[in-house]
């Protein structure tokens, strides 16, 4: 069993509202819940309040845990080098996607464009975190049906309120995906 969606937390404050949370701590977790492997997401953009866990840190949790910890990465998309730090925390530390994005631009932003973009040329998901202050759409999800169509090969991992409250209202089934593209 894989967990796409795993986080590791450390108080930055005195009054973080999440405990401590180390790579020892989540593998003895995944090992009690007969999880195999888990995707390691950082939360390094300005716009959260979850606690900083920067790439670097999740590179050396996987490091810790090989094949067991898999590593995603986050380049804020306001940085001018983007395309050129994506591609160095890919192919030379080797994350396997991009995320949790959690930086407060709406999901047809030209620079989150920028992510999907050097994501899809490298093979990278994209994992986005939809809620009302990070990735935002309208209710129904015009913005995201736009970036479905012009990104057609990027691949997108949608998680949050606002996704869950409104991915019942787009279309599914295959004439529905051939549209979007």
């Amino acid at each position: 069993m894989i967990d796409v969606h795993a986080h590791l937390t450390f108080p930055t404050r005195p009054d973080h509202p999440r405990p401590q949370l180390t790579a020892e701590q989540l593998v003895d977790r995944m090992n009690q819940e007969g999880i195999d492997r888990a995707v390691l997401l950082p939360m390094e953009s300005p716009d959260t309040d979850a606690g900083a866990m920067r790439t670097e840190d999740i590179l050396e949790a996987a490091r810790q845990f090989p094949g067991r910890l898999i590593p995603f990465l986050h380049v804020d998309p306001r940085v001018r080098a983007l395309e050129e730090q994506i591609e160095y925390l890919a192919i030379e530390h080797g994350c396997k996607g991009y995320g949790e994005m959690l930086d407060g631009l709406w999901i047809d932003d030209p620079l989150h464009k920028r992510v999907y973009a050097k994501c899809t040329e490298l093979g990278l998901p994209v994992l986005f975190d939809m809620n009302i202050r990070s990735c935002m759409d309208e209710p129904g999800l015009p913005r995201m049906a736009a970036i479905l169509q012009e990104f057609p090969d990027c691949i997108f991992i949608g998680h949050g309120p606002c996704w869950w409250t409104n991915i019942s209202a787009m279309p599914t089934g295959p004439a529905a995906i051939r549209r979007r593209r």
